[in-house]
């Protein structure tokens, strides 16, 4: 049975209960700060690969990951407006919105509340740290694709040196004839 919580009115004054939070760097789990990976390949192989967990777009690998630190914050302040659905009621407090169930009385209640948002929010950040960045891929995948590169590279090094080898024959044939005037 859900528990029948007070209507407030514009320009009454509330406690709402937030999980606010500051962020730092700490060490990559998976690559230990390296920004590297080390994976066996199923023929015993070792290759190396760029460490997905710690990578952030044109910046590459950084070794770092951002971990975020949450502590529970109590407000008070003034409705300025309300927004009212069909399922849910919202209170604008300026520029915020603050859900009718973030919203309390008291400040005692606000803060039991901020205790459950804090804990909802460490648990959604543990478990953002220990998922992959793109989990659709695996390091299998990872390593496959980047050692078929390798594979694609060698071969065309071995074409353009042949070319080049070619060429170079080539034009010192090119000097040896006379052509005729």
């Amino acid at each position: 049975m859900a528990i029948e919580r007070k209507k407030f009115k514009i320009d009454d004054t509330i406690w709402y209960a937030r999980a606010g939070q500051s962020d730092c760097q700490i060490t990559c789990p998976d690559c230990l700060g390296t920004r590297r990976l080390r994976v066996i390949m199923g023929d015993n192989s070792e290759v190396s690969i760029d460490c997905a967990c710690c990578e952030r777009g044109y910046l590459g690998c950084t070794g770092t990951i951002t971990e975020y630190k949450f502590k529970a914050e109590l407000k008070s302040a003034i409705i300025d407006g309300i927004e009212q659905n069909r399922d849910e009621t919202r209170y604008r407090i300026g520029c915020w919105i603050i859900n009718a169930n973030d919203a309390f009385e008291t400040p005692e209640e606000a803060g039991e509340r901020a205790k459950q948002l804090v804990k909802e929010a460490v648990d959604a950040e543990r478990q953002r740290l220990i998922s992959k960045e793109k989990p659709a891929k695996t390091w299998a995948q990872n390593a496959s694709y980047h050692r078929q590169r390798i594979k694609q590279a060698q071969k065309d090094l071995d074409y353009h040196t042949a070319k080049l080898s070619v060429a170079a024959f080539k034009s010192k044939e090119d000097k040896a004839v006379e052509v005729p005037k």
